[in-house]
């Protein structure tokens, strides 16, 4: 429902929500009613490597928006690291500075996986403090304890 974004919503000049899931649709626009089309952009759409009816990148949200400082938070139910894959060259390249907050604990060696790919496009990262116990996670039931975010920028 959007509660991370909306609690920054003073502070942000532009939100843009990606959501692919319909079940979402709803609760999204209305706790964001009084911000939509204005401050408030929800893509109803899926992140990947190329822009169709049903996909859009993250450099053709970014690449065209004015500003020049991002903050990208990706709880994307386990296809965080799909989606940093799919905008490893944009995020490598682009001039913006780019600041992340990726969730890591939807899999088992998801932390380590996002951390290699961090460390592949030259960001500075470190980990939230704590640990998640992520037994609902994991098909298996195995409780295991896991990471929970991770945060990295290109430049300050």
């Amino acid at each position: 429902e959007g509660l991370l974004s909306l609690s920054f919503i003073d502070n942000a000049s532009r939100i843009y929500l990606i959501e692919n899931d319909p079940v979402w649709f709803k609760p999204i626009e209305a706790t964001f009613k009084e911000y939509l089309d204005n401050k408030v952009f929800l893509i109803k759409k899926t992140i990947n490597n190329y822009t169709s009816d049903n996909t859009i990148t993250l450099q053709n949200i970014i690449e065209n928006d004015p500003h020049d400082s991002f903050f990208i938070k990706m709880d994307i139910e386990g296809a965080e690291i799909d989606v940093l894959k799919a905008s490893l060259d944009f995020l490598c390249n682009t001039e913006k500075k780019i600041k992340l907050a990726i969730c890591c604990y939807h899999r088992r060696n998801d932390a380590h996986e996002i951390e290699k790919l961090i460390e592949k496009i030259g960001y500075s990262y470190s980990y939230s403090d704590g640990y998640i116990l992520a037994s609902f996670f994991d098909p298996s039931g195995i409780p295991s304890l896991r990471r929970g975010i991770i945060r990295a920028f290109n430049r300050m």
